[in-house]
């Protein structure tokens, strides 16, 4: 039987293309610019970054701690934005060895525009005011430091000499041990939770190599930031090593080697993927692995690395193709390496190498699918390195000779078309339109669903219950046990909220208690609610919330109505008297000073029966207006009739029958005040009407407090 999924997987297949070596021929390189040779010879390129949302304009970096502008062009000269050792603290700083954009270097408006690291090499000094990073059982003096400052560009392009802040020190033993990489995950957006951590790549250190430290580690740290209001580097609490006392809390993975390169393979993987020379085995040289932090490897080599061999990788020499130059590479890891003095760019499918997961595969480590030959000169390993560009295109940099050039694919000769060539390219149009439609509705439902109201009500607590032991018991929907049990004793205030409005507010403070004029005054807000018409998917609800003594509070959503859709089980008016009776037990207790007498204890079930639909009177308004109309106007006169079965008199007997008899004055008196306001609103009394009844009502009316 072809399911929908096999018949999706064959499409897959048919539109997929089969992958194929790299023809020697099939790209170019376009030379972009020509590098000044550097005034140092001992000095060399380091890293070449282009700036954010300003294409063509690139930032060089030298060890000799000059950092330039550049722009592409055969006439184009990099101009020097500034001159580290010329700035620096007055320590001598001996070389430049890494430099790093802040990702919100371009946003202006932020606190981090134009905010970006250097780390550099010093010797060490005493009066350092920045505490050193060093392993406790280091038993050997260590006359180096390994430097990271944060420094920012002025509006203007300049550097602001102000900004100067040492945010991390690290001792090391020698010159070249320093940090070899500072970098941001590029994938990680604002909104995430690990946006703006800075991973740092220290070298490893042969004398020291068995400390965690100086194995070959990468830290993670989060900078000082204005809008953290932090002067210092702080440690992400996701650090796998944090809090613990034997290993540095930044440090993130540990026991790598010589660590080269690190980058991460795609936007979808939080993982590292760490170029080094790992001495597991003398035979392999070169690895690449992938690291999800926690790891140390001085011992136990990694498990799935995704390539072993032999060929020397550049130190900048790993790539994630995603740019449109190069059609046959896209979406695939890009290797720069050197063999029997040959430059070689090589691809490997990544993707499926990374969701491969199998422990049971690690011995068979996949080649990269295909090669193709450099005709460049780069004696050294460090001398040729690969880069992106803002859109995602392959620049490669040749330090030894200072070219820059950017990797095209040539075009291929035309082929005529065909029927079924045709055919599938617009099957593959159509067939990626409607994944794309399907896409869409499935997220617009999703979204829609979690807005639902019905999900906002179920997120409150459906009911409330007393105990015999003067508990209340607080239940979600559909659950038959209670999912928090409040002492009564431990309740400090009780609020009666009608849609997002609170009409009561009960607890101990001044004019917060409850009465018999409360009680009225509650009834007329909840019937003058109850009138309006529930159109346009208008709201109704009725929720408490109960306030704790260690400061909870917890909202019970008794009623809900959308529209003509109740979502509740219980009537309008019989939570009503639900929430009243919660009023005068709850302003009992915690408040008794200020609750007054109410006239009975408890309503009854039959005083309380009338529904959203109808009051205590069925008879016509009309009627039952002219019954309480004040005597100042004059009475209409009688019309003989026949009666009727369905006349208003027996109309009125058989409700008065159906009706139970108030228990008190004080009841007639809520349910007759009540009626005035339906009346008035249904335009059968004026408002001196209502005004004259409602006073002749209340006169000689004293409630008992």
């Amino acid at each position: 039987m072809i399911t929908k999924k096999n018949m999706l997987f064959l499409l897959l297949l048919i539109l997929a293309t089969p992958s194929e070596a790299l023809e020697q021929d099939a790209f170019t390189l376009q030379k972009l610019t020509q590098l000044p040779a550097l005034t140092d010879s001992n000095g060399r390129w380091l890293t070449l970054t282009e700036q954010p949302q300003n294409t063509g304009s690139f930032y060089l970096a030298n060890t000799q701690g000059h950092i330039y502008q550049l722009g592409f062009g055969e006439s184009a000269a990099p101009s020097l934005l500034f001159d580290l050792k010329q700035i620096a603290t007055p320590v001598d700083i001996l070389k430049l060895t890494a430099f790093t954009l802040h990702p919100n270097f371009s946003k202006r408006g932020s606190a981090d525009f134009g905010k970006f690291f250097t780390a550099h090499v010093e010797k060490f000094a005493k009066n350092t005011k920045t505490q050193r990073i060093m392993d406790t059982k280091v038993d050997m003096p260590l006359t180096f430091d390994a430097v990271i400052t944060q420094w920012q560009l002025n509006p203007n392009n300049t550097i602001d000499l102000s900004s100067q802040h040492e945010i991390l020190r690290t001792a090391i033993a020698d010159v070249d041990e320093g940090f070899q990489q500072v970098s941001f995950n590029p994938h990680s957006k604002s909104w995430h939770d690990d946006f703006a951590q800075l991973y740092i790549a220290l070298s490893q250190s042969q004398s020291l190599k068995d400390l965690p430290i100086y194995s070959g580690a990468i830290f993670r740290i989060i900078p000082p930031s204005k809008a953290r209001k932090k002067k210092i580097y702080t440690i992400p609490k996701t650090n796998p090593y944090y809090a613990n006392s034997e290993i540095e809390d930044a440090l993130y993975v540990f026991g790598a080697g010589k660590i080269k390169q690190f980058t991460w393979p795609n936007k979808h993987s939080p993982n590292l993927l760490i170029s080094h020379q790992y001495p597991f085995s003398y035979s392999i040289t070169n690895w690449l692995s992938l690291s999800e932090g926690g790891e140390d490897w001085r011992k136990t080599a990694p498990q799935t690395p995704i390539y072993k061999g032999t060929e020397f990788i550049s130190s900048q020499g790993l790539l994630s193709y995603t740019g449109q130059n190069v059609p046959k590479l896209r979406k695939k890891l890009l290797l720069l390496k050197h063999n029997n003095q040959q430059w070689h760019l090589s691809s490997m499918a990544l993707d499926s190498l990374i969701d491969n997961n199998d422990s049971s595969e690690s011995d068979s480590i996949p080649p990269p699918l295909a090669k193709w030959s450099l005709k460049l000169k780069a004696p050294s390993t460090d001398q040729l390195a690969i880069y992106p560009d803002n859109f995602g295109e392959i620049i490669i940099f040749n330090k030894a000779t200072g070219v820059i050039y950017q990797v095209f694919q040539k075009e291929a000769a035309a082929e005529p078309s065909n029927l079924l060539t045709n055919s599938l390219h617009w099957f593959g149009v159509l067939i990626s339109g409607l994944v794309i439609l399907i896409v869409f509705w499935w997220v617009f439902k999703r979204i829609k669903r979690e807005v639902s109201l019905k999900n906002i009500a179920r997120k409150d607590f459906a009911h409330m219950t007393l105990t015999d032991d003067n508990n209340i018991n607080l239940f979600r929907r559909h659950s038959k046990k209670p999912s928090e049990i409040i002492p009564i004793a431990d309740v400090v205030k009780y609020e009666v909220c009608l849609g997002t409005k609170v009409i009561a507010s009960i607890s101990q403070q001044p004019d917060q208690g409850f009465n018999l004029k409360h009680e009225i005054a509650m009834r007329e807000l909840f019937r003058v609610e109850q009138i309006g018409k529930m159109v346009g998917g208008k709201v109704r609800r009725i929720n408490v919330v109960v306030s704790h003594k260690n400061n909870s509070k917890f909202s019970v959503c008794l009623y809900f109505r959308q529209g003509c859709e109740r979502i509740t089980k219980k009537g309008y008016f019989n939570v009503v008297d639900d929430v009243i009776n919660w009023c005068w037990l709850i302003a009992g207790l915690i408040t008794p000073e200020q609750t007054g007498t109410r006239p009975t204890e408890v309503f009854n079930k039959t005083e309380t029966s009338h529904t959203e639909e109808c009051g205590l009177d069925n008879s016509p308004l009309h009627a039952q207006a002219a019954v309480i109309r004040p005597a100042t106007h004059p009475a209409p006169k009688k019309i003989k009739s026949t009666p009727q079965p369905n006349s208003t008199h027996e109309q009125s007997e058989r409700n008065n029958k159906e009706t139970p008899e108030p228990s008190n004055k004080e009841t007639d008196l809520v349910y007759a005040l009540e009626k005035l306001v339906t009346l008035q609103q249904q335009g059968f009394l004026t408002a001196l009407e209502f005004k004259q009844a409602k006073a002749k009502l209340l006169d000689g009316f004293t409630p008992k407090l």
